[in-house]
């Protein structure tokens, strides 16, 4: 369940960037919209693509064996199929990811995407319009837990993570009220999220409900370390460690498959492979930093810059 919670953190913690940003920076009617969907195709698609290239790059190396490590890393068959590759939209579908994915964890991409259109364009700077959105989520994840929905059909579906998405928008625009009620030291949800998640493994007909518990306690950290420190700068490390996240985030399974085919062959996990996986995961991201993803900060600075102008 760790692998899930982190990738609904990472919602929630979106769901409230979203509506932070479509309220205070691109506020500006339709001009507000455009710049904020130029802002995030310049954050997307750029190094997803440059890490698409280096995934293909590893499968041949593989000599195409690197299914064996994950299912999804072969090549597509069809025009359909290579287009839904570039586009990242169709990666994630209603009840399970594209089976092809030359980076595998980007059926995550195609999810945010529709939540950058519905939240950032449509509900995120409208507090009614963000409580019917959550509440109709609401409706949607108990159709899902009393059907019951397997997790990965809800996991991976477009509409299966909607509720954690509106979470984090309803954390920004009641974020006074929360504030009201923040604890001195909000690291005791940690543990509290901790117990919540994994106290609940064995029961399994209400392990969703567990796992949205605990994935709000992280939003409730993450709504907490804003109040506390709004206006603090990174450091440079700081920045670069989270922008070197995307690129590790895409390339790691197709690196994997490209050390255990030349280091080990016989595609096995342990620390023997994670851990050259991750120095050459790293180095590959820090390039892509450098090479792509600091000019293209230049010119979302300028989109930024143009919507509050």
């Amino acid at each position: 369940m760790a692998g899930p919670l982190a990738v609904h953190g990472f919602f929630i913690l979106s769901g409230y960037v979203i509506s932070l940003v479509s309220s205070e920076i691109y506020h500006n009617g339709w001009r507000g919209k455009y710049y904020f969907l130029a802002n995030r195709i310049t954050r997307v698609w750029p190094t997803y693509l440059v890490c698409l290239l280096v995934s293909l790059g590893c499968i041949y190396a593989t000599g195409f064996t690197a299914r064996r490590y994950h299912h999804a890393l072969f090549l597509p068959i069809s025009p359909y199929g290579w287009l839904v590759q570039f586009s990242i939209v169709g990666l994630s579908g209603f009840h399970a990811p594209f089976p092809t994915r030359l980076l595998p964890p980007a059926w995550s991409l195609s999810t945010e995407l529709a939540y950058y259109f519905v939240i950032g364009v449509v509900t995120g700077k409208s507090k009614f319009l963000t409580t019917a959105g959550f509440f109709l989520a609401m409706l949607v994840a108990a159709a899902m837990w009393l059907r019951p929905l397997s997790f990965a059909s809800s996991y991976f579906s477009v509409y299966g993570p909607a509720l954690v998405f509106f979470t984090g928008s309803m954390f920004y625009h009641y974020r006074a009220s929360f504030e009201k009620l923040r604890l001195t030291n909000p690291w005791i949800l940690v543990g509290l999220a901790n117990i919540v998640l994994y106290a609940a493994e064995d029961l399994k007909n209400y392990l969703p409900l567990f796992h949205y518990v605990a994935v709000c306690c992280l939003g409730y950290i993450i709504m907490c370390l804003h109040l506390e420190f709004p206006g603090r700068k990174p450091s440079p490390f700081d920045q670069f460690l989270a922008d070197v996240t995307y690129p590790v985030f895409l390339l790691h399974w197709p690196i994997a498959a490209a050390v255990c085919y030349y280091g080990f062959g016989d595609y096995h996990l342990g620390l023997n492979v994670f851990v050259p996986s991750l120095l050459f995961s790293l180095a590959a991201g820090g390039l892509i930093v450098f090479a792509v993803e600091m000019p293209c900060k230049k010119l979302r600075s300028y989109f930024r810059r143009r919507a509050m102008s």
